[in-house]
């Protein structure tokens, strides 16, 4: 995570180019980065979790993200999960991809509801 706001609007610039909204770029760029720095660091292990919850679960992800393989196995190892992956997407673009996931989460919401 960059250390001061400008090395982050070149990385958010790197990463989203012109797909992040600008009052989502605002956002980001208003954030202590200290915090956000905090909150991406290695967390504890949910592992022991995972096989408990029941609830439907819509695992998403990018298939150019490191988190692939990891999210695929969370996946395999819920017993209620719906899994998709988007090709040529990394860890953030898909999310300011409104037109690759609102289809999978309507279908998915829909088959919930039911």
């Amino acid at each position: 995570m960059p250390k001061d706001s400008d090395t982050l609007s070149a990385l958010l610039d790197q990463i989203f180019g012109h797909r992040l909204p600008p009052a989502m770029r605002a956002r980001w760029l208003a954030n202590d980065l200290d915090a956000v720095r905090a909150l991406t660091q290695d967390r504890e292990s949910n592992a022991d979790v995972i096989a408990s919850m029941v609830m439907p679960c819509l695992l998403i992800v990018g298939e150019k993200d490191p988190r692939l393989a990891p999210v695929r196995q969370c996946a395999s190892e819920l017993s209620n999960a719906t899994f998709v992956s988007f090709p040529e997407c990394d860890h953030a673009a898909f999310a300011v991809s409104g037109d690759l996931v609102i289809p999978h989460l309507k279908a998915f919401l829909s088959k919930v509801r039911s």
